[in-house]
């Protein structure tokens, strides 16, 4: 294990939970977390978004290679295709299945630095990778180390970069944004989306830094309660709104029934390769 991690979520209609649109996926033992904002204005970006970033994190794309990044895409637009339920949609509704859902994303990887040139020893190499305003707030000591991939609250003003569910052959204008640094045990990575993320930006810039570490251990209904009264009182925009915390620790072997687990589907898939 990685990381230690808490996850807190409201949607924007708190009475219909159900069009929640934003996702998240964690694997501490690998040491990954994803997190998207299915874009309201597309359909079914709810199951987009979920798609997103639960491959992400169980088999990550290659961005360095482009058919290789375009055939994964392709697989999670399938997947997506024959996800959703088309039968219940109102005729206005139909006309959007041309653009189909639309997410953002962000997604970190937590390496162990072991042999790496000047490595603190125990420390990681993390590395995140984003398309949109989804953040990620890499926090020591209280202290902000870095804001990725935006750094002041004007930046959410601009129109975010997203990926779609359905090929427009505009994939060659998607642009990833990426970093690499060093993380140790007893770091916070807050991920969050856009809504939180901007008002936190907002509340530093203020002078008024969010202090992150208190919501680890609040009570998920006090978190819920916290959010509503910020939208309330419009410092928040009324928008899904999703947190997760992940703090850094010694990586540990994963539990012996687990490693048992992967042992047996390891044989299992070298008696089929060898025929048996």
């Amino acid at each position: 294990m990685r990381f230690e991690s808490r996850s807190f979520w409201l949607a924007k209609d708190t009475e219909m939970p159900q069009c929640y649109e934003d996702a998240f996926c964690l694997d501490a033992e690998r040491g990954a977390a994803a997190i998207a904002d299915g874009v309201s204005e597309g359909i079914f970006s709810g199951a987009w978004a979920r798609i997103l970033t639960q491959t992400t994190v169980s088999d990550p794309p290659n961005l360095d290679n482009p058919e290789e990044f375009q055939a994964w895409l392709a697989r999670q637009r399938a997947a997506w295709a024959e996800q959703i339920d088309t039968s219940r949609l109102a005729w206005y509704q139909r006309p959007k299945l041309i653009d189909g859902g639309m997410s953002t994303l962000l997604w970190v990887t937590l390496h162990p630095s072991d042999g790496q040139p000047n490595a603190v020893p125990g420390s990681y190499c993390l590395e995140s990778f984003a398309i949109g305003d989804c953040c990620l707030f890499h926090m020591r000591g209280g202290q902000l180390v870095r804001s990725f991939p935006l750094q002041s609250a004007a930046e959410f003003d601009l129109t975010p970069g997203m990926i779609g569910s359905v090929d427009q052959k505009r994939d060659h204008l998607l642009e990833f944004q990426s970093v690499v640094d060093v993380c140790v045990p007893g770091d916070l990575l807050v991920l969050c989306t856009d809504a939180l993320a901007k008002w936190a930006l907002g509340q530093s810039e203020a002078g008024t830094p969010v202090n992150w570490e208190r919501y680890w251990e609040m009570p998920v209904e006090s978190w819920q309660e916290e959010i509503a009264a910020l939208r309330h009182d419009r410092q928040l925009r009324y928008d899904d709104t999703t947190l997760l915390l992940l703090r850094v620790v010694e990586e540990t072997a994963a539990p012996v029934e687990i490693l048992t687990e992967v042992i047996e589907a390891a044989e299992v898939e070298t008696a089929k390769e060898n025929g048996t």
